[in-house]
């Protein structure tokens, strides 16, 4: 590997990752309990949640300045880009992490599969009365 890509991919930039990850997660758990509407909300999902990694991890990298950067990322503006690329790559970090423990540790991965977009979802009406035949006949 290159000794640029040595000096960026360190222990240092885990942790920078995974708080990055775990902080928009908890803020997203808030949000959306105090306001469920933003579930249904097409920006929230759409724009927000997207970009939110990237934004907080340049907003964290500008304000915490004594963290151990890599030594290609110097000053300020080294910093934030940084954070930006980190918070985007913050996500993707995690699923990897995840999925290694799960091979690693056998710890079985109890989270639901995501949903198929292509496939559309069924709402079943509720139905307080007695089963009806729709034919009319019985049942």
């Amino acid at each position: 590997m290159p000794s640029v890509l040595n000096g960026v991919f360190t222990l240092s930039t885990g942790v920078f990752c995974f708080g990055v990850y775990f902080f928009v997660r908890l803020l997203r758990e808030l949000m959306e309990a105090k306001w469920p509407s933003l579930l249904k909300n097409a920006t929230w999902k759409d724009v927000v949640l997207p970009t939110a990694p990237i934004a907080f991890g340049g907003l964290i990298a500008l304000v915490a300045s004594s963290y151990p950067y890599p030594s290609s990322f110097t000053g300020v503006w080294g910093r934030v880009a940084f954070g930006i690329v980190m918070g985007g790559f913050s996500g993707w970090a995690y699923r990897i992490f995840k999925k290694i423990v799960v091979k690693q540790f056998g710890v079985a991965d109890t989270s639901p599969p995501p949903p198929d977009p292509s496939v559309p979802s069924v709402v079943i009406p509720k139905h307080d009365g007695p089963p009806v035949d729709p034919d009319g006949g019985g049942i």
